[in-house]
């Protein structure tokens, strides 16, 4: 049987919240059926060498082609 164990690294994640109207923007999160299982905001890890902030502008470039301008600071969670 074969047991599964967590990663021996830490990967940071920076996610980005983009509200609108009352809505909130978020990426649908899929099974392997491709069936929806959930949603989350949009961002992703953090590279080496890379802050919180840039990471979240990259992300939301890569996975929208959009420039975004924080509004405030991070906050860690």
């Amino acid at each position: 049987m074969t047991v599964w164990r967590p990663s021996q690294t830490i990967r940071l994640k920076a996610l980005g919240l983009h509200w609108r109207k009352g809505w909130l923007l978020a990426a649908e999160i899929r099974d392997d059926a491709g069936r929806v299982k959930g949603v989350r905001p949009l961002g992703g890890t953090v590279e080496f060498g890379e802050t919180a902030e840039a990471a979240v502008r990259r992300e939301f470039h890569e996975e929208l082609g959009v420039t975004v301008i924080p509004l405030g600071p991070p906050v860690f969670m």
